[in-house]
């Protein structure tokens, strides 16, 4: 029986390195990268269609 890397909470039987708490904490905090990463993928595409195309890309209906 160890304690948990990050908070030190006494881990029970079967846990590993983290306790549920910070395992869910790390959970959370690597899909706000995953929602920052996909936001930045969207706009350097847009800049990266803009440039090759060099404004001249029109949506349909205008």
């Amino acid at each position: 029986m160890g304690a948990c890397s990050k908070c030190g909470r006494p881990l029970l039987t079967g846990e590993t390195a983290l306790c549920p708490a910070c395992k869910a904490a790390k959970h959370e905090t690597g899909g706000k990268w995953l929602k920052a990463l996909a936001t930045i993928a969207t706009v350097v595409g847009g800049v990266v269609i803009t440039v090759v195309t060099r404004g001249k890309v029109r949506p349909k209906g205008r």
